[in-house]
């Protein structure tokens, strides 16, 4: 017997070869499930679900999904609770989407209400304005023009050994050099924040990515903040620039894990 039904009508969408959706079924509701077939799976973690269980009304979320550059992404977005989550089907990963609100200093739900590819370009409906807007990595900007900004925290560095764990280096790794010709973007900036309690953040540091064509730019940080317990390194970026960033190196003694 088939006792997966949903909580969200507009959450049911194809995306390659398997039916996702927002499930709900006798025991409660809340988890996204893929099917291929009449076999669903579990595909949301326990922090997507924790998120979810915190949202006043999931029954208004929409999903829209499109493919690009190898990927396919489910994108599900609570408009009551105002928050988007990607789920990228080629990494099995989740994300959080949205747009940066200059007026509350915080981001809101991603605007695509709706998806197609035509004229070889993928095309969205935005949620608010109505507007329909192409879709590209290149772009810098929203649908209103307003600047994208850009947000990466990486999984935490935990204390290891002895009582503090210090970090003397940290260094984004990233494409360099792609800074505008002039105004906005000529030096384009990498904003850091630290933090040592996974509560509050540091006052915000930064470094350069690279002027255009300074292709060995190096972009880190040094005399980091030690810490007894934790330690977590939050990345912002609002250049208007192609950002590609791959990763990060860190450097210090008594620590585990990988940023």
């Amino acid at each position: 017997m088939f006792g997966y039904g949903t909580a969200a009508p507009y959450s049911v969408k194809l995306a390659a070869d398997k039916m996702i959706w927002l499930s709900q079924t006798a025991d409660g509701a809340g988890i996204v499930v893929a099917a291929t077939g009449l076999v669903p799976q579990r595909i949301s973690t326990y922090a997507i679900e924790t998120a979810i269980a915190k949202y006043s009304t999931i029954s208004d979320a929409e999903a829209v999904v499109y493919s690009d550059q190898g990927h396919t992404f489910y994108c599900l977005t609570f408009p009551t609770a105002n928050a988007t989550w990607v789920y990228d089907l080629s990494t099995g990963l989740w994300h959080e989407r949205g747009v940066w609100n200059t007026s509350t200093g915080s981001y809101g739900y991603w605007g695509p209400r709706s998806h197609a590819y035509a004229f070889g370009k993928h095309l969205v409906g935005n949620r608010t304005s109505g507007m329909i807007c192409a879709m590209d990595t290149d772009f810098t900007t929203e649908c209103d023009g307003e600047l994208i900004r850009r947000l990466r925290i990486p999984p935490a560095l935990w204390l290891a050994q002895g009582r503090r764990m210090f970090v003397s280096r940290f260094e984004v790794l990233l494409e360099p050099g792609l800074g505008t010709g002039s105004g906005q973007g000529a030096d384009p900036q990498v904003m850091l924040r630290t933090s040592t309690d996974l509560k509050t953040w540091s006052n915000s540091m930064t470094a350069t990515a690279g002027a255009q064509g300074a292709f060995n730019a190096q972009t880190y940080w040094t005399r980091l903040a030690s810490s007894q317990r934790v330690w977590v390194p939050e990345i912002t970026v609002t250049d208007p620039i192609p950002w590609r960033i791959v990763g990060a190196v860190i450097e210090g003694r008594n620590f585990q894990g990988n940023a």
